[in-house]
């Protein structure tokens, strides 16, 4: 975020008096920024105790999209329990943004059968990846078909995603085991050129 521009947003998304939908304008930009705009968790994590649901709303999703930054977890997680049911829906669908650290707050709402937020903690629990495939497999055997389908599809996407992160791991020890070669090769080399001139 350039930083003449975060200033500017920052006094717009303060201002008390200001409406309710430029705030949320605001935090939509500030979202958008990604990680490049955690100086802005501290003013969104405060907004999400604004009496505005919709500037709640947008508040979650921007913190959902600059990721773990202070006490931004527990705050959306407390989100979750929020008296409209458009900011628990979108807590629910960026808890999974934060990993596995966000485990044992969506575990509780996925396993929830009288709750109205099972699908989406779901899909979160898959965009959390392989610390999630025990509970998504557990999920597969719901007795409700939709979070049955949903667990599956969220375990085709974690699986997915830890062999991409496998095979970059091992593409990663390959490239090492390249270099490291290549070093003992070039040192034996000079060895055999020095001891070839003394």
């Amino acid at each position: 975020l350039a930083q003449n521009v975060f200033p500017a947003l920052a006094e717009a998304f303060d201002r008390a008096g200001e409406e309710p939908w430029v705030r949320c304008a605001v935090a939509d930009a500030l979202g958008m920024q990604g990680p490049s705009a955690h100086d802005a968790a501290p003013m969104l994590v405060q907004a999400l105790f604004d009496r505005d649901a919709a500037l709640r709303t947008h508040a979650v999703w921007a913190l959902g999209r600059i990721g773990p930054s202070g006490h931004s977890l527990h705050s959306l997680a407390a989100m979750l329990k929020d008296e409209d049911p458009q900011v628990r829906a979108a807590a629910a669908d960026v808890l999974g943004y934060f990993g596995a650290e966000a485990l044992p707050y969506l575990r509780p709402v996925a396993q929830d059968r009288a709750g109205d937020l099972r699908l989406r903690a779901v899909a979160s629990l898959a965009d959390i990846g392989a610390a999630a495939i025990p509970d998504l497999e557990a999920l597969a055997q719901d007795a409700d078909p939709e979070i049955r389908a949903a667990a599956v599809a969220g375990l085709a996407t974690a699986r997915a995603a830890a062999e991409r992160h496998r095979l970059h791991v091992f593409a990663w020890l390959g490239a090492l085991a390249f270099v490291l070669a290549c070093g003992v090769w070039l040192a034996r080399k000079l060895r055999k050129r020095r001891a070839a001139t003394t």
